[in-house]
């Protein structure tokens, strides 16, 4: 049981698991892209960035990038900008995952004068 773990921990940190969901992830966003310049908003949130299958995904980026961050613990002194990078990528994805479950979407019109 504990080899299914090791294995399945290698797998979760490797870059090429890393490399296939960076590309993916660039697919469903050019989707989504092409979804909202074509019908609105709305449409592109209820397809892609408010969906089940895309919080799932970014929980499954968070998950690689925190077992690659993980898997060369105990760092060194000049791995320190390799950590605050997978920190900083890890922050950007808590924080689009609160936004996916509680963010409001809004605008402000600004005139001139």
């Amino acid at each position: 049981m504990m080899k299914f773990f090791r294995s399945a921990f290698k797998f979760a940190a490797s870059l090429k698991l890393a490399v296939i969901l960076m590309l993916m992830l660039a697919s469903v966003l050019a989707a989504a892209t092409y979804y909202e310049s074509v019908y609105d908003t709305k449409t592109a949130q209820h397809l892609v960035y408010r969906s089940s299958y895309f919080a799932l995904f970014l929980g499954l980026l968070f998950v690689n990038i925190f077992c690659s961050t993980i898997n060369r613990y105990p760092w060194k002194r000049h791995q320190v900008g390799f950590v605050l990078t997978h920190l900083g990528i890890m922050t950007l994805l808590v924080g689009s995952f609160t936004t996916m479950i509680s963010g409001v979407e809004g605008s402000l019109s600004i005139e001139e004068g």
